[in-house]
């Protein structure tokens, strides 16, 4: 599977439509987003689908800039991540999205060196902070 860099390529992801609509085009890239912020990681009891303790992760992204930051909440994600504390700087993430019926429906990567990024999730939702 080839991985999705385009934000409106995703469909399915909660809360994207209205982030589109705020976002200019020129920011429709996922990896334009290559700063992470807040980063968040909790084991919570899941008691809508599993019925059992899942991993979330929520974290905030900015573009190199400083102009837009973005809240994503990821849900039952598996995997691993590594990135240098330093900076919180990485760089050409990727989602694939291997479709409806998949546990884990979402893969997020780096094509990059300088974070390590595989992990699966089953839901995406994200939100626009600032401006």
């Amino acid at each position: 599977m080839n991985g999705i860099y385009v934000m409106d390529q995703m469909k399915d992801i909660e809360g994207i439509d209205i982030l589109l609509s705020k976002l200019p085009e020129s920011c429709y890239r996922w990896d334009t987003f290559n700063f992470i912020d807040e980063f968040k990681y909790q084991t919570v009891f899941d008691d809508t689908d599993k019925y059992d303790y899942i991993n979330n992760i929520e974290m905030v992204i900015r573009d190199e800039q400083k102009k837009y930051w973005l809240k994503m909440l990821l849900t039952d994600v598996s995997g691993r991540i590594s990135f240098d504390t330093l900076n919180g700087f990485f760089h050409g993430l990727v989602i694939d999205d291997y479709g409806p019926g998949q546990e884990r429906r979402y893969k997020f990567s780096c094509c990059e060196m300088d974070i390590d990024l595989y992990f699966y999730c089953a839901k995406i939702s994200v939100e626009l902070l600032y401006p």
